[in-house]
């Protein structure tokens, strides 16, 4: 018989779309990042902020795109963030005008953790609706199945 608590509560399509946004904001990170419009887009405090939105979003969608579960989610989100970061920031080294930096790293690490987290109490919650639907449609059948006889019986 197969475990209830097996299946992933967000549909494979939707999941498919997650990783086709995770490729998507990876290409876009470099092929904008090579434009001169790139270069001091954000001021200075702002940019950090920046940086943690952008990577809470693929965190996030990589998170939903993985299929995993506890440290499994966390360790997908912190790693693909991390690696799209890394990759953007040696990147931008090269790059005129730019110029790469911890600060933006560590920026896009707790992103990457901001998003994980989020990710982590979403799936939390489309569990427990799950679980609350299959229990509710349970305790339907049931009642179903026991109020069969009395609808069968010809003394009622």
């Amino acid at each position: 018989m197969r475990n209830e608590f097996s299946r992933y509560p967000f549909p494979t399509k939707l999941r498919v779309a997650a990783g086709i946004a995770v490729f998507a904001a990876a290409v876009g990170l470099y092929v904008l990042g090579e434009q001169p419009i790139a270069v001091g887009l954000f001021k200075p405090p702002w940019d950090k902020v920046a940086h943690v939105v952008a990577f809470a979003g693929i965190a996030a969608a990589t998170g939903l795109a993985s299929g995993s579960r506890g440290w499994r989610l966390v360790a997908w989100c912190l790693g693909v963030a991390l690696a799209i970061g890394s990759m953007d920031e040696l990147h931008q080294a090269f790059l005129p005008g730019r110029e790469a930096g911890l600060d933006d790293l560590s920026a896009d690490a707790a992103g990457g953790l901001m998003g994980a987290v989020a990710m982590h109490g979403m799936h939390r919650m489309a569990w427990a609706w799950s679980i609350a639907q299959r229990k509710s449609k349970a305790r339907l059948r049931r009642r179903s199945i026991l109020s069969l006889p009395s609808r069968l019986d010809p003394k009622a």
